[in-house]
Formats: C-alpha cells, structure tokens, sequence
C-alpha cells in the first residue's frame, strides 16, 4: 500500500498513475465533493446522529456538498451505529435517505481495543475499570469514544480540542495541570490514534513525558452483511486492470 497526501485529487491520481503504473485502485478519502473526478465506485458516510437530511451546508452545518449529491453514489454507509437496526428500521433509513433501489446500503459501528502506553513498550494497563481517566480529543465528533471511557472507568473527564488540532507546549502544561487535580487516587490520560500522531512530536521534554498517557485504537465494521460490504468493493476493483 503506498500513501499520497494533496489537496488537488485530481493531480495526485495522476502523479500516481506516472510513478506507480501498477497500481489497479486509488481509494480516495473526503473526496466526493471534488467535481473534477469521475469516480467509478462512490462510497457515501453520514453519521446515525447527524445524517445529511438533519444538517446543512458549512459553515452552518458540516456538509460539504449538497444533499443532492446522494444520487451519485452506489454504496451509502450510515456511520457510528451503537447497534444494527432491525428490518423495518433499516427500511425507513431507506426512505428518510431518499435512495433508490439500486443504491446499497449499509450500518456500520465502531470496535476499540483495550487502551495502550503511548510512550514505553506500548502495553496495555491492568485494573482500568479502578482508574480515572482524563479524555483529550482534537477530533470532530468525541461523542462515542466520551461514552466508551465512560463505561470502562470508574471517573471520566474530558478535554475537547478543534479537530486536527496541533497540539502546543501550552496545550500539554495546561493538560498536566488538569490531570494533577481532576481526582484522586489511579488516573489515566487517554487520547486517540489520531491525536497521538501529533502528540508524540512534542511531547518528549513536556510535562507530560512522565505521566501514563495511553492511546484507545478504534475501527469501524460493517455490521449488516460484512461480507457482502468486502465484495461489492472486491469486485470492482477486480473489473479494472492495472494502468500501463
């Protein structure tokens, strides 16, 4: 697997194509509202607590296309499930979505692993259900991860930064200060895999270098016919030969 990160999709898949003609798929992320592609399979995610029918277009909301657009795509994916709806549910999601029957639909949720040292040999801390944990996003939407740590720590508070947010030398001091007095006794501080990636820059020399700061790994699964999910996208992949 190889990465390209640019704001021009459109370049990219072309410097792709120039240094990597054996490759058979690009999979692009957060790219639907980019015009300018022609993509052969669109997958489309909005959220089961705020999906596109209950939002608006940004700024006012978090859109960033039209709810229109719906039409484009083959696979829409109703994201952050707590649990799989059931039949008749599943079928009114259908209808307040406004898909086609042609369109595929699918529930998806979010697995965690056990949390892990971001600093040291990266295992696991026994007893969590007897910790309190301090919680430190910089993510969209906190809200599932806050109610995971809720139900494995006996004491939870959170901090909630601006997603993608770079965390700062201030940032970390005023994170030590907070943990040094939200509770008493075994307490943790717990972040995301995405913010430990810009943690892990600036932490060493912080005040939080010595203090047991632990990562929660998430992922998302399909939770209605996974394996259908896999082979549609197999599939279409498999129809494309590789670009020479």
């Amino acid at each position: 697997m190889h990465v390209f990160v640019g704001a021009d999709r459109v370049k990219c898949i072309e410097a792709i194509q120039q240094q990597l003609p054996e490759v058979k798929a690009v999979l692009l992320d957060d790219a639907f509202q980019h015009r300018r592609l022609n993509g052969s399979l669109n997958v489309l995610l909005t959220t089961f607590q705020k999906p596109w029918f209950d939002d608006h277009l940004l700024p006012a909301g978090r859109l960033r296309d039209l709810p229109s657009r719906r039409k484009a795509a083959q696979i829409v994916v109703l994201t952050k499930c707590s649990t799989l709806p059931d039949g008749p549910e599943r079928e009114q999601w259908r209808a307040r979505l406004g898909l086609r029957s042609d369109q595929e639909l699918f529930f998806s949720g979010i697995e965690y692993e056990e949390p892990k040292r971001l600093v040291g040999d990266g295992q696991e801390w026994p007893g969590l259900a007897q910790d309190n944990c301090l919680l430190f996003t910089g993510i969209a939407d906190p809200a599932p991860l806050l109610e995971h740590t809720r139900r494995i720590f006996k004491n939870v508070d959170h901090v909630a930064f601006p997603d993608h947010h770079p965390f700062s030398k201030a940032d970390l001091a005023m994170l030590a200060g907070r943990y040094a007095t939200f509770a008493p006794g075994p307490k943790l501080l717990i972040t995301t895999e995405k913010d430990a990636m810009r943690l892990r820059s600036v932490i060493k020399g912080s005040p939080l270098e010595n203090l047991p700061v632990g990562v929660i790994g998430m992922r998302a699964v399909i939770l209605n016919e996974p394996g259908r999910f896999a082979t549609l996208i197999r599939d279409h992949v498999a129809t494309y030969p590789a670009h020479r």
